[in-house]
């Protein structure tokens, strides 16, 4: 019994464990904050790459994203519980080298220009602009939506705060989340930048 229960939890830290392939995000601490829409399937690939190059993700859900994804998906792909709620803890204050807004779908790109915080994504976008810190955006949205009068106002607003938006490129009339290695890499960039 005791030799089948150590081979399991071989197999389970397998299962957890990824492949490092640089350092390049070593010693970083990323705040991936996903927000509600079809690109929050994403998520779990993304993690699971930030770490491949070394950083520790701190993973924050909106209401509207675990809609899309569970938090136990996104606590197996970063080895973290999901901050769900503002709580106690506030980890929605804890200064991170980067808060990666992954989707920023039209709801969460507004209400981070008019400086509304309802929930732990919007709180830790928050959080980290008035910290002058580092916050990466990628946008995923259908066309139409990112075709939005006001869209652009708020996009304006936010990039004149040091907010970085990724150059998503429209797809089958969507603006879709780009492929983790890419979006990893300009992750990397920018970090770079910001030093």
């Amino acid at each position: 019994m005791a030799k089948k229960l150590i081979k399991l939890k071989k197999t389970l830290s397998k299962d957890l464990a990824v492949k490092r392939l640089s350092s390049a995000l070593k010693g970083r601490k990323i705040a991936f904050a996903i927000s509600g829409g079809i690109g929050a399937t994403e998520a779990v690939k993304i993690a699971r790459e930030i770490r491949r190059q070394g950083a520790e993700v701190r993973a924050f859900l909106s209401p509207e994203a675990r809609k899309f994804i569970t938090p136990l998906s996104i606590e197996w792909a970063t080895l973290e519980k999901p901050v769900l709620t503002a709580g106690p803890r506030v980890e929605y204050l804890e200064v991170f080298d980067a808060v990666l807004v992954c989707p920023a779908t039209l709801h969460t790109l507004s209400k981070s220009a008019l400086a509304l915080s309802q929930n732990v994504v919007d709180l830790v976008i928050a959080n980290q602009l008035g910290s002058s810190g580092l916050v990466l955006m990628v946008p995923a949205m259908n066309e139409q939506l990112w075709n939005h009068p006001a869209l652009k106002d708020s996009l304006e607003k936010l990039q004149s705060w040091g907010v970085k938006l990724y150059p998503s490129a429209t797809e089958e009339d969507r603006i879709k989340v780009p492929e983790s290695k890419g979006l990893v890499q300009w992750l990397i960039e920018e970090l770079k930048v910001k030093k």
